[in-house]
């Protein structure tokens, strides 16, 4: 994904959190915005149906696109506590694929797989991975983020789990890096492996410059 496209992405997290006033809401109040979601002003109206478990069609939660409906099992609305991350964030991922005006159905999983990537459903990979980082941009402001020193922080803060944590942390870190022209540092683990190819080839790279910088 570009550098153009994450910061797209970035703005419409925030105005997604501020059509739905929860612009303030650290964590995110997700039930809130579930209640909020027709105030989306989009073509046809956003809606949520919450069905039994038994009723829905796929796992967890799916979205159709054409009519803009969410599709929840009736349990999820209250388990968006901290001890349910995944729930919070399938709820993000799903309302992502509306506000990005993805069509046709978009479910999470079918017998615990993305059938839709498996499939090779065409534009499927990009648009599950913009939802994923919509998702994480609503659950994660980049104040919040820039803000909060590690990811184990970033969990408590936004009630998201460890993994979505450090790759939105990552994410945002490589990007700031980018947009002032910074160099990817390369990490130890990586040096000592450069190191040792070399030292058993018995030579020295000729275009790069094996070493550790510095430490201050």
């Amino acid at each position: 994904m570009t550098m153009e496209r994450e910061l797209e992405i970035e703005a419409l997290a925030d105005w997604l959190r501020a059509r739905l006033y929860v612009y303030s809401s650290v964590p995110l109040d997700l039930k809130t915005t579930l209640m909020r979601i027709g105030d989306l002003n989009i073509t046809p109206r956003a809606s949520i149906q919450l069905l039994p478990k038994a009723q829905l069609k796929y796992d967890a939660a799916y979205t159709d696109g054409n009519t803009k409906t969410i599709y929840l099992p009736d349990t999820l609305p209250d388990q968006l506590g901290p001890e349910f991350p995944y729930n919070r964030f399938t709820v993000a991922h799903e309302l992502s694929h509306v506000a990005l005006g993805h069509t046709g159905v978009r479910s999470r999983a079918l017998h615990g797989r993305d059938f839709r990537k498996h499939a090779n459903v065409p534009g499927a990979w990009l648009e599950e991975s913009e939802a994923d980082s919509l998702a994480s941009a609503f659950l994660m402001p980049e104040k919040i983020v820039i803000g909060c020193h590690t990811p184990e922080e970033l969990v408590k803060r936004c009630w998201v789990s460890l993994d979505a944590a450090r790759i939105r942390k990552e994410t945002l870190v490589r990007r700031m890096r980018r947009a002032r022209g910074e160099a990817r540092s390369i990490p130890d683990k990586t040096l000592n492996l450069i190191e040792e190819v070399f030292r058993t080839a018995g030579t020295k790279p000729k275009s790069i410059k094996v070493g550790r910088p510095e430490r201050s």
